[in-house]
């Protein structure tokens, strides 16, 4: 199965992306859950605007298959901030529920370049004792919370997000493999990567990118993106970049993955790398396609 994320679409609504993407010809759709942005359902939106929004999708036939928040105050110190993004990812599962959405991408909440080691222990702690909470009422709902590798996070790693997944100790909390962004923090190869986290991954995000210069001096202010005077990569479809996606999905398949590839093409945040949107995700869902065929052939 291979996703459209409305990451990639920032001037259309959702219904406007997810006609998009069917025209392309994906299997699905990994939409985004926040207030400020066009191509996303609100995060104070009801159970009536989710009703309404599901059957606009069942016309256009091309189900939500993840959501993705943007929520990252799961290991505040602050117990206000920490309740608060719980809360919002307890609505973020009601409406995954009323869209028949299986996933939902997590922040493992946020990490601090200046912080010593038992303040990162302390963060670990607070955010293992969310993730329990919040297991239990995304089991009964039939969704996987997906932890992604994600720099500034406390799951900057493949090593880290497999040891927290290990201790919060759920099946309804696994992991989004991101291999770029474990690159970008000169994380794991993914031979390592795939091999510390097979056993719960339960959806890859799929993007490539170029290092602008010799630079690999990675950090990031937000968690959310890099600041263009950070930004040491440029975005590019996949296939067009460094990445190697054979080789990731060779491995990834090797170790018995058979879930969504969702292409997270970064248009909102970098417009000025990839292409119009159709082009982005009609050359990434063909690219994707050509691999994928190739290698199940093999196997």
């Amino acid at each position: 199965m291979i996703l459209g994320h409305t990451l990639g679409t920032p001037n259309m609504t959702v219904i406007e992306a997810m006609r998009l993407f069917r025209k392309v010809g994906l299997d699905g759709a990994e939409v985004i859950f926040r207030d400020d942005y066009e191509s996303a359902i609100p995060e104070h939106s009801d159970i009536d605007y989710w009703n309404d929004l599901n059957e606009e999708l069942k016309k256009i036939g091309l189900p939500v298959v993840a959501l993705t928040p943007y929520m990252h105050g799961y290991s505040s110190l602050n117990e206000e901030e920490r309740v608060e993004s719980e809360r919002s990812l307890i609505r973020a599962m009601e409406c995954a529920e009323a869209l028949g959405a299986k996933h939902i991408r997590i922040y493992a909440g946020q990490s601090f370049y200046d912080d010593d080691s038992d303040t990162r222990s302390r963060r670990e702690r607070i955010f293992v004792e969310t993730m329990k909470r919040c297991a239990s009422s995304a089991f009964d709902r039939g969704i996987s919370l997906n932890i992604e590798n994600h720099f500034r996070t406390l799951c900057e790693t493949a090593t880290d997000t497999a040891r927290i997944v290990k201790w919060v100790d759920s099946p309804a909390v696994n992991i989004l493999y991101d291999q770029p962004n474990i690159d970008f923090v000169s994380g794991e190869p993914y031979q390592e990567a795939i091999e510390a986290q097979k056993d719960k991954i339960r959806y890859v995000h799929v993007k490539d990118f170029v290092w602008v210069d010799d630079r690999r001096d990675f950090s990031a202010s937000r968690v959310e993106r890099v600041s263009l005077n950070e930004r040491i990569v440029r975005s590019r479809v996949p296939g067009q970049g460094i990445m190697d996606w054979p080789g990731i999905i060779r491995c990834l398949l090797s170790a018995g993955f058979d879930g969504p590839f969702s292409l997270e093409a970064e248009i909102r945040w970098h417009p000025e790398d990839l292409p119009e949107p159709e082009e982005t995700f009609l050359q990434g869902k063909l690219y994707l396609m050509h691999l994928l065929s190739g290698l199940k052939k093999v196997r």
